[in-house]
């Protein structure tokens, strides 16, 4: 962060019983983390009742986060960032870091009706980085934090430029049963936009179920993963050592590195299934839950806070906000004339988020989605490939005629 000038906001969320772990590791970490006399420094909000962090909230609002801030990175547990969802939505963090992360993803991917996967699935915001709405000046100096009837104006889900999991194992084990780290939830961690346009076309392909492209997207993630061994801990940038790394990696997503199966017993299993946090006939989901993560959880009475401001959120409809920068006034075709335009979001509401997806299916799709399938050419949108490729083939007979 401090190679990028890049002081915060940072969110760290981790189980409870390690709060005071990264609180006391910090700042001997902090100090590998510099830049001249830079420091990074860190807040504890786990700290005190919800009056007391409703004021810590507001100084954390107003804070301008330059080299000499008081503090750089927030630290907080599970309970309390499912408790003050909401608040932490309103900032746009730079870092946001889940320690033991791997466990909630594992779980919401392996019961997406459970409560923690709907829970998981309103996590992160749909918005674009810069588009948060300014909060109410009522929301930030009330102290008591329970504004419920602003959620409708406000951004909901977190806002992170760059999204980092911490975790044990990639895998999980249930009654002997290996279960290895869902494709889709990792794809959609790290390249949400990506996963977004292609989910109906692998829904209608059911390519889940094909071993050799799984593989293959599981070396492409080994990628993006860094495996802490404790006989090399320091990373090299040589070609040698970041090939061993990767391959490290591909072995631990692989499943090739037993993962530790964690004791379920009974009285802890229970009030999951009582709650609807997970489905009893998903059972599995709570093996990739690991025993602090599974605590929090038990301690954590509702997900409500997100779930409600979810729901709320989405009473307005389902909005495009991405950032439409190029804008051709004839698409394709003899004789384009383009016109280059402000960068403006997009803006349009559908009444279902499957409208929404097909929206950006068709016109916000990745480059090299929609290739004319004449001349090879990039048109951008569904609506300028056909536009474009009622000319392209008739175009190319009278050369051919000539």
């Amino acid at each position: 962060a401090l190679e990028e000038e890049n002081y915060g906001p940072h969110l760290i969320v981790c189980p409870s019983d390690v709060v005071e772990v990264w609180e006391e590791a910090f700042p001997r970490l902090g100090f590998g983390l510099r830049s001249g006399e830079v420091v990074l420094r860190m807040l504890n909000y786990d700290v005190g009742s919800e009056v007391q962090r409703a004021r810590l909230f507001r100084h954390l609002y107003h804070t301008k986060f330059l080299p000499m801030s008081p503090f750089h990175v927030v630290l907080t547990s599970y309970p309390t960032f499912i408790e003050d969802f909401l608040k932490l939505s309103q900032i746009p963090w730079q870092i946001c870091l889940l320690d033991d992360g791997m466990g909630w993803l594992g779980a919401a991917c392996s019961d997406p009706n459970g409560l923690i996967g709907k829970a998981w699935d309103g996590l992160w915001s749909k918005r674009d980085f810069s588009q948060k709405k300014p909060l109410e000046p009522n929301f930030i100096d009330d102290d008591s934090g329970t504004n419920s009837d602003l959620t409708g104006a406000l951004a909901v889900g977190i806002t992170a430029r760059h999204r980092l999991l911490l975790c044990s194992s990639l895998t999980a084990s249930y009654r002997g049963t290996q279960h290895l780290a869902p494709v889709p939830g990792l794809i959609q961690f790290i390249c949400p936009q990506f996963a977004e346009v292609t989910r109906e076309e692998w829904d209608r392909s059911r390519v889940y179920n094909c071993q050799a492209s799984m593989s293959h997207f599981r070396s492409l993630l080994a990628r993006t993963c860094v495996v802490y061994d404790p006989h090399s801990p320091s990373l090299s940038e040589s070609a040698s050592e970041q090939q061993q790394q990767i391959s490290l990696s591909i072995s631990h997503m692989e499943g090739i590195v037993t993962p530790m199966e964690h004791d379920l017993p009974p009285a802890l299993i229970e009030p999951f299934f009582t709650t609807q946090k997970i489905n009893q006939s998903r059972r599995f989901a709570l093996a990739w839950l690991t025993p602090s993560l599974r605590n929090d959880l038990l301690r954590t009475p509702t997900l409500d806070p997100i779930l409600s401001s979810l729901t709320s959120s989405q009473k307005t409809g389902h909005s495009c906000d991405e950032v439409v920068i190029f804008s051709p006034l004839h698409p394709g075709g003899a004789g384009t004339t383009t016109v280059f335009r402000p960068a403006v979001k997009c803006g349009r509401v559908f009444s279902s988020e499957q409208g929404l997806r097909q929206h950006m299916a068709a016109l916000h799709a990745p480059p090299g989605t929609w290739l004319c399938r004449s001349c090879g050419g990039d048109c951008g949108t569904s609506q300028a490939r056909t536009h474009h490729e009622r000319y392209c083939g008739v175009l190319g007979d009278k050369n051919g005629d000539k």
